[in-house]
């Protein structure tokens, strides 16, 4: 049986992205857009996060599903994962099997 690999969340520092070494996580909104960290990461490499965003591979994407650019060109990151998610993300639209829980009013 394989072992599940460790994920560790880190609140984002801009300043030392170019240098870590790893996974970086990023999400991109349906139309393209990027969060700061997206942009900084773009800007890194050089705009390959947009290029990846404007992709047919991109678009054919589900909500919550993502594509991987490996060893980033401008980063010492071994992968950028390229998350595609909606502007205000529900968890219907990411996990559509997951029963969504009903609030009272």
């Amino acid at each position: 049986m394989t072992t599940p690999a460790s994920i560790h969340f880190r609140e984002p520092d801009l300043e030392l992205l170019a240098t870590f070494e790893g996974r970086v996580v990023t999400f991109v909104t349906a139309d393209g857009r990027l969060d700061q960290l997206g942009r900084r990461v773009n800007r890194l490499t050089k705009g390959a996060l947009d290029r990846a965003a404007s992709s047919p591979a991109f678009a054919a994407l589900g909500m919550g599903e993502a594509l991987e650019m490996g060893f980033p060109s401008g980063m010492a990151a071994d992968a950028v994962q390229v998350v595609k998610l909606g502007r205000k993300p529900r968890i219907d639209e990411v996990l559509p099997e997951h029963p969504r829980q009903h609030t009272a009013r």
